[in-house]
């Protein structure tokens, strides 16, 4: 899209031009993927400040790069977005990650997933055989970015050893380097819910392998390190029923991790929210079935849900605002229920971006429990 705007005009973004202005001993943390990259980010983030580098949060998160171009951090942990990605020119990721690609912002691409798995693998084509690429070894399209990478290349994997890189042998988190075994931390004693941020977190110790060298620092961060706003963010309970803001779910892959994130309770989804994206809603379906007492539908994707929901016998209920949402959710909630707003949708057809979702959603669950007085 960028570059069809002026064939003689080469037109670059704005983290491409902060790189030009970054001095010599600077160094850029990228990551990037479809879902986990706010988390693993922060993550990293806190693992650098916690060994005593000098390190800013930069990026798709928090500030902007160039907000940092007067200032002598030694390492920039910047989140970046394909959208950033499809206008670099010479950005070079001394260490890069992918956490994975699955089909997003479909409707920006004219060649689909094939054009955005493109611009996501450009995280590393200015890479040297000095730098690092972490990949996730569960995710094909991301897997097969080694092919392609001159770089050292890591790999995490949940359930099975890898190589080079991060995996989980047993109850234990294990980082394998030059055949060598390391011992980071035991399963129970991390704090982050969900398979997925088990993902982040493996992602995470790989890419800091080589700047984090004190393994009591990766195991303390690990230990108390209880993820961000919007992802999976525990809010409150209301008469034994609980709340989960996870506004960051707006796409189906994000969504499907949530839903398996309680193996022990119903869940009671919120979903719906910007139509705008091309996004096939039928992967979510077994996991319904499967984890969901009941679906309460919202935003401009509801008629699309909704013939959904009839045709697979979904129980639901449609909401007009996100007070309804919220009170319609807890009406349909049993004692031990977890409400869950994971819209597997973007937010931009009733709210400014995902994080004011978040924040409307977290208000009106607090109004409830005032009324509720509990």
């Amino acid at each position: 899209y960028i570059r069809s705007v002026a064939a003689h005009m080469t037109i670059i973004s704005e983290l491409e031009f902060a790189w030009r202005q970054m001095k010599p001993h600077q160094k850029i943390i990228g990551i990037t993927g479809t879902n986990g990259k706010s988390t693993t980010t922060t993550l990293v983030y806190e693992l650098f400040r916690s060994q005593g580098l000098s390190a800013a949060l930069t990026g798709n998160i928090g500030f902007p790069l160039c907000d940092y171009a007067d200032k002598d951090y030694e390492y920039f942990i910047c989140e970046i977005s394909s959208y950033q990605l499809e206008a670099i020119v010479s950005l070079r990721c001394e260490s890069a990650l992918i956490t994975n690609i699955t089909p997003d912002h479909l409707n920006r691409y004219d060649d689909g997933f094939t054009g955005y798995a493109a611009a996501k693998r450009r995280i590393f084509e200015n890479q040297n055989a000095d730098d690092i690429l972490v990949l996730n070894a569960e995710n094909v399209p991301t897997q097969e970015c080694a092919k392609g990478a001159k770089s050292k290349i890591y790999m995490f994997h949940k359930t099975e050893p890898v190589a080079q890189g991060a995996y989980v042998m047993g109850d234990m988190i294990v980082m394998r380097e030059s055949s060598k075994l390391h011992e980071i931390v035991r399963l129970h004693e991390v704090r982050l819910p969900g398979a997925h941020n088990l993902e982040n977190i493996l992602a995470a110790v790989a890419l800091t392998w080589r700047y984090v060298t004190n393994i009591d620092v990766l195991r303390e961060v690990l230990r108390t390190f209880n993820g961000i706003e919007h992802r999976l963010e525990y809010v409150t309970v209301i008469n034994g029923v609980h709340f989960v803001n996870d506004s960051k779910g707006t796409n189906v892959d994000s969504t499907e991790k949530a839903l398996v994130s309680y193996p022990n309770a119903k869940i009671i989804a919120i979903l719906g929210g910007d139509a705008a994206k091309k996004s096939d809603f039928s992967p979510l379906i077994p996991l319904i079935h499967a984890h969901c007492r009941s679906v309460v539908l919202i935003g401009e994707k509801k008629p699309v849900m909704k013939a959904l929901c009839d045709k697979e016998n979904i129980t639901y209920t449609e909401a007009v605002t996100m007070a309804d949402a919220v009170h319609l959710a807890f009406k349909a909630a049993q004692q031990g229920d977890v409400v869950v707003l994971s819209p597997a949708c973007a937010s931009f057809d009733m709210f400014d971006n995902f994080e004011h979702r978040g924040t409307v959603f977290k208000e009106e669950v607090m109004k409830l429990k005032e009324e509720h007085g509990s």
